[in-house]
């Protein structure tokens, strides 16, 4: 039998629920320390830290099927200036495509995680966590308030593990943490 590799989400009640799986392709894998957990990620938002995150990525050979922003519309990320850091100048086939373009753009690509570096609030990207839990995507993301947001945003907190767990995913929130979050993409 094939096995899975995921992140239990801790809810604000204390329940534990599991999420989508995260591998894909294990099945032939003779044993735990041999199987291959097979990324597939979105970035959502293409500022300097997906853009670092994407350099991370394109080097580890994790595949970026997918990114969304308000700039750049329509051009091959890889294609685009990073400064200050060294861009991948190397044609992916990945367009950037907008925010009202995002859940088409998962649905076609199939992602497995998002990692999302957009805006600090929960109620700032709602709209964009609700896209992804609708495809069936895992989040990581920056977003600080999300860190510990039953504290300061509780309805909206209980209104997303709802909606995340109905879809049986997870979302982190890891905090912009001086670049620490850049970790994710080595982690991966």
């Amino acid at each position: 039998l094939g096995s899975t590799t995921a992140t239990a989400v801790l809810a604000m009640d204390g329940s534990v629920s599991p999420p989508r799986a995260m591998a894909t392709t294990t099945s032939s894998l003779s044993s735990p320390s041999q199987q291959k957990i097979s990324q597939r990620v979105v970035l959502w938002g293409f500022g300097n830290q997906n853009k670092l995150m994407a350099r991370y990525l394109y080097e580890k050979k994790i595949p970026v099927v997918g990114v969304v922003s308000h700039h750049n519309i329509g051009k091959d990320y890889g294609m685009l200036d990073y400064d200050p850091w060294e861009s991948i100048h190397k044609k992916t086939g990945v367009i950037i495509v907008d925010e009202a373009s995002a859940g088409d753009m998962m649905d076609k690509v199939q992602p497995n995680v998002c990692i999302m570096c957009t805006k600090s609030t929960l109620s700032d990207i709602y709209p964009s966590l609700e896209v992804c839990a609708q495809e069936k995507v895992n989040v990581i993301t920056i977003a600080e308030e999300l860190l510990f947001s039953a504290g300061s945003s509780k309805q909206l907190t209980k209104k997303l593990d709802t909606l995340f767990k109905k879809n049986g995913v997870s979302v982190t929130g890891s905090g912009f943490i001086d670049g620490a979050c850049c970790a994710v993409a080595l982690a991966l």
